[in-house]
């Protein structure tokens, strides 16, 4: 007798990788991903479960996901990363989380929309601050280091 597969896929893509994101079910993901669930998994729009673990703003699912290499600049076919989705609520410890392990958080949609734009978009005023303290940090450092060399 053969046991479940942790890739099987709905109809939509969504594996049970991807329903345990969007729902912050920590310990089930811990056994899919023991089992080899892919972190990789894509839906059929192209979102990974750290797509919905960031959307949602589940900041010990992004850490999880993130240990078993997740990809935190992963887009979607529309060009949306994780830091997209977590711009368009508020969710600033899923986005600080992101930042810290590298993500590029001025990521562009296909239609040229970074994670700033989503945040004023949808009036995420602590993402706009965070996001706008980001990049000046990263621009003054850029700047500190090419004065350097």
């Amino acid at each position: 007798m053969q046991g479940a597969s942790p890739h099987a896929a709905a109809k939509n893509g969504y594996t049970p990788l991807h329903i345990t994101a969007k729902k912050n079910q920590l310990d089930i993901a811990r056994h899919l991903l023991e089992y080899s669930a892919r972190t990789d998994a894509e839906s059929k729009a192209g979102y990974t479960p750290l797509h919905l673990a960031a959307q949602e703003g589940h900041a010990d699912m992004t850490n999880l996901l993130l240990r078993y290499g997740a990809d935190l600049n992963a887009k979607a076919k529309n060009g949306l990363a994780p830091a997209h989705l977590c711009a368009q609520d508020d969710r600033v410890g899923v986005a600080a989380i992101l930042s810290s392990n590298g993500a590029d958080l001025d990521a562009e949609t296909k239609a040229g929309y970074t994670p700033l734009h989503v945040a004023s978009h949808f009036g995420s005023l602590a993402m706009v601050r965070f996001l706008l303290e980001q990049v000046s940090c990263s621009r003054v450092l850029l700047a500190h280091i090419t004065f350097v060399l």
